[in-house]
């Protein structure tokens, strides 16, 4: 049997040996299973294999799995291909499509909506059904996945129906990641975690060994909240911001220069108005917070949810007045700077623009989309060139002698 770390060292440093490293040593021996390799998981694995876990990062899509093995990646994410490489993450990074036995169980899974706009906890339950297969007396899991208050805390009662006499420690954990950006925010951002009867110091300690920021650590109901606030709250802003916009379009105000003057009032910061709300955490949280049609976060859902249909209609003006040209669509990212399209806006106005005239292009990668046309070919056919989400950087780069309309110009 192999001797722990800790315990090497211990014995040959006992003179030296404080509490401090004791701690962390016997924390490098716990074995960590990731459930859910996508856009929190994956990084996440790493940044813990870099820190000097052991890891072994768990999904059952075999496609993704080869991809990973043979160090494809599904999305792009600054510095992930440099850390692959690092030596520390070859060595203590594994993927697997069977669950392995660990001490700890860290659920990185996603909890879209179901018709009813409530959430879906159908991959929660299937990765808790596999973990009761497995988990022991003092193991522990983290939730880091977006759930309704509460929910943390029936975690244990569903894995008590087969492991009735185990005592576990259960601990809610939001991540903040922008994508694109996941590693640094993963890293640097404050986190939130929540312990009800776990044990604080661990929880604290593992999170230590490699966030930057700030920890704060409340009750599982307090950090589950904290995380659907923060999403409802930018939700509010940007719907606000998009209805300004169309109420000053209406009385022929300029909105860019009444927002940038309202802003120099140091308690007010009006955000830019957009195409409607994107990515897998604004359009989806607010619902976990509260789901009625008469209360007021369902109304500010339906303004940018409407706001879509809004626009398409625009956009479909547009191309009748241009039915002679070939018009290409660009920038299909939820938002700028970002090739991310779950629940992406420029994305479902394309959809609902059905005409012969049109197509779509991206200059980073293929998407399973009607008319898709490569960069280069779509530069050379298309007479005109519609773009959403592309910094301006871009635009002046690729669209140089090119005609362009910025869409949220077009818009407003």
């Amino acid at each position: 049997m192999e001797i722990p770390l800790w315990k090497k060292c211990y014995k040959k440093n006992f003179k030296y040996f404080n509490k401090r490293k004791f701690i962390i040593l016997i924390m490098l021996d716990i074995k960590i299973s990731v459930i859910g390799l996508g856009y929190i998981g994956l990084p996440f694995s790493m940044i813990l294999a870099k820190s000097g876990f052991k890891v072994n990062g768990y999904d059952v899509d075999n496609k993704k799995l080869k991809k990973l093995k043979s160090k494809k990646y599904l999305f792009e994410e600054k510095n992930l291909n440099n850390l692959i490489k690092n030596q520390k993450v070859l060595k203590n990074l594994s993927f697997t499509n069977k669950l392995k036995l660990a001490n700890l169980y860290i659920l990185c899974l996603p909890t879209p909506l179901n018709k009813k706009n409530n959430c879906d906890y159908q991959y929660i339950h299937k990765a808790l059904k596999e973990i009761s297969k497995v988990i022991k007396d003092k193991d522990k899991i983290i939730l880091e996945s977006t759930v309704e208050i509460g929910f943390t805390d029936k975690i244990k009662k569903i894995l008590e129906i087969k492991k009735k006499k185990l005592k576990i420690d259960i601990y809610y954990v939001s991540e903040k990641a922008i994508p694109g950006n996941t590693l640094y925010e993963m890293i640097y951002s404050d986190r939130i975690i929540g312990s009800n009867i776990g044990n604080k110091e661990f929880i604290s300690k593992l999170y230590k060994s490699f966030v930057k920021g700030n920890i704060f650590i409340t009750n599982n109901k307090e950090a589950e909240a904290t995380k659907l606030i923060e999403n409802t709250y930018r939700d509010f802003n940007i719907g606000l911001a998009t209805n300004l916009s169309q109420i000053l379009k209406e009385k022929n105000v300029d909105y860019k220069k009444v927002f940038n003057l309202s802003n120099r009032h140091p308690r007010v910061n009006i955000l830019s108005p957009s195409f409607g709300v994107g990515g897998h955490c604004i359009p989806i949280d607010p619902y976990f917070l509260e789901n009625k049609k008469s209360g007021l976060i369902s109304k500010i859902r339906k303004i940018n949810n409407d706001y879509i249909d809004v626009i398409s209609k625009k956009i479909n003006l547009f191309i009748k007045n241009n039915e002679s040209k070939k018009i290409c669509f660009w920038g299909f990212g939820y938002k700028l700077n970002t090739n991310d399209t779950r629940e992406s806006p420029p994305l479902k106005i394309y959809n609902k623009v059905r005409k012969s005239n049109c197509f779509a292009s991206d200059f980073n990668k293929s998407l399973k989309i009607r008319n898709f046309l490569k960069s280069n070919s779509a530069l050379k056919k298309c007479d005109l060139h519609l773009i959403f989400n592309l910094n301006d950087s871009c635009i002046n780069r690729k669209f140089k002698n090119k005609k362009f309309v910025k869409a949220l110009d077009l818009i407003n």
